[in-house]
């Protein structure tokens, strides 16, 4: 039976023989039929050049390791956290920093991960600990330093130094950094800045209560000015929008938004952001009634305000029916 082998068939390399193959056109050296077969160019070099940056990053790795920050950050601000705030929910998501800021500066005081409700949190860098561990009544927790208007324990004064310094309003420029300068409120350190430094703080961004009295940048009068009318546009702030009846500033355009809305006159009949929408007062708000749309020209109706329709067929029906009610009340001869 070897003799009916196709490897008998000679020439052709049958498949009875590896070495067989060769003798078809040196496919052999190929690596023929029998063997792996074999890798294009362009994927091994791929492949070697993969090698090399995986090898390059794992140097790199190692090279930071020793320095890398294993510690956890901060869901809002992501920071590493050095101090967690821990509350009856036990989430140790958000730094305390971030948590005095939304307790102290915006008056929330719910879980920023499960939205609970939290009367009182507990500020330490040991976040294996629960809230109920601490045995906490009333205002008294073993010994920690309890912060009254933020409804925290610090398990850490000087960490609670730190948070209570965010809240005062100190000057620190020139001698009165050295002494320490503090004043009961922004807007006295505002006054004092001006009259004894040339210097002053935005009170659009004080009064908005979105940053902490230290944090509020310092300007030159013309900084100022800047500030207001341009912002930062690096960091997304164009500036504090500008009522242009009354000339005053408001910290965003939503509290500009409110403003017009209660002390103005808006047209609801105009697109919402058009140019005529809003007016200084009854009287130009009534003289775009006349020129853009129809305004009933009845007494009464002029006396009651806002009687404007859309279109002039709207207005025709209205008119209508005043006079049918003028008939009604009218006593018939």
């Amino acid at each position: 039976m070897s003799g009916r082998g196709k490897g008998g068939k000679g020439g052709k390399g049958g498949k009875g023989s590896n070495a067989a193959k060769g003798s078809k056109g040196g496919k052999g050296s190929k690596g023929g039929k029998g063997g792996p077969p074999s890798t294009p160019e362009h994927v091994t070099r791929q492949r070697e050049l993969l090698e090399q940056q995986q090898k390059a990053a794992a140097a790199a790795a190692a090279a930071m390791g020793d320095g890398e920050d294993e510690r956890d950050t901060c869901a809002i601000c992501c920071d590493p956290i050095d101090h967690y705030a821990i509350g009856e929910c036990d989430h140790t998501e958000v730094c305390s920093m971030c948590v005095m800021r939304l307790r102290l500066l915006f008056g929330d005081r719910a879980c920023v991960m499960c939205k609970r409700e939290l009367d009182s949190v507990v500020i330490t860098d040991d976040k294996s600990k629960t809230y109920a561990s601490y045995q906490i009544y009333g205002d008294h927790a073993g010994g920690m330093v309890f912060d009254e208007p933020a409804g925290a324990f610090f398990k850490d004064p000087e960490h609670h130094a730190e948070v209570a310094a965010l809240r005062q309003a100190t000057c620190c420029e020139g001698s009165c950094a050295a002494q320490n300068k503090r004043f009961a409120n922004v807007e006295f350190l505002e006054k004092h800045l001006r009259r004894d430094h040339k210097l002053g703080v935005c009170m659009l961004c004080a009064a908005a209560k979105r940053m902490w009295p230290a944090e509020l940048p310092r300007f030159t009068p013309k900084e100022l000015e800047k500030h207001k009318k341009e912002g930062d546009p690096a960091t997304g702030f164009e500036g504090h929008p500008m009522c242009k009846f009354c000339n005053t500033r408001f910290f965003s355009d939503s509290e500009l938004y409110k403003h017009l809305r209660t002390d103005h006159y808006v047209c609801d009949l105009c697109p919402p952001n058009s140019a005529n929408q809003y007016y200084k007062d009854y009287a130009a708000l009534e003289k775009h009634f006349k020129n853009r749309h129809f305004l009933c020209p009845e007494a009464e109706c002029r006396q009651a305000r806002h009687v404007v329709f859309r279109t002039e067929l709207d207005l025709q029906g209205h008119k209508a029916g005043v006079r049918r009610k003028r008939q009604r009340r009218e006593p018939t001869k």
